[in-house]
């Protein structure tokens, strides 16, 4: 049996460098280089060595930071771009591993909609960790329950059962009602 080793070398062109004075981003090309071998030496980054936070000021949303491994840590203002540029800032939100119906990634403090079955209509909860089970859940807003998003590492939600459509740091009236504090 043969395995390939895919090695991606990446290069960050400064615009300075470029003929084009229009150009204001930097450009990342990708060259990919495949080596036979008989041998497979696969290491594929988990999401247990991949950490993502929310960066906020307040109620301002300021950046994104992805920590790798133990030692790469970058940051994104937009969750596209990545660099090694610290970002202010002084509250971090987690990501919880989960994305929603649009693709948009789910982080504490989120306000979504869900639903646990076809049958039942769409609820709304606050995206939380809960501290004594250990794991990220749903605190619904308007009953006392906490549906976790994943139990032993099965997900109760599939994507298409969640929408992201507010932020509680943004919405002190339920932060209030929830009896929560944004520290």
């Amino acid at each position: 049996m043969w395995f390939f080793e895919i090695t991606f070398t990446e290069y960050l062109l400064n615009p300075l460098d470029l003929e084009s004075d229009n150009l204001s981003i930097y450009l990342t090309s990708l060259s990919l280089h495949l080596k036979k071998t008989k041998k497979p030496r696969t290491r594929f980054i988990t999401m247990k060595e991949e950490k993502r936070l929310r960066l906020r000021i307040d109620r301002k949303i300021v950046g994104y930071q992805r920590t790798v491994g133990t030692r790469m840590i970058f940051f994104s203002k937009n969750e596209f771009w990545w660099n090694g540029q610290p970002i202010h800032h002084k509250q971090l939100d987690e990501f919880t591993g989960f994305q929603d119906k649009n693709r948009v990634n789910i982080y504490e403090w989120d306000i979504v909609r869900f639903s646990l079955s076809n049958e039942t209509g769409k609820e709304e909860g606050v995206v939380l960790w809960h501290a004594k089970d250990k794991c990220f859940g749903i605190k619904r807003l308007h009953d006392t329950g906490f549906v976790p998003l994943e139990v032993e590492g099965v997900k109760i939600f599939k994507n298409t059962d969640l929408e992201v459509f507010s932020y509680l740091f943004i919405n002190p009236d339920f932060m209030k009602q929830l009896g929560l504090e944004d520290v």
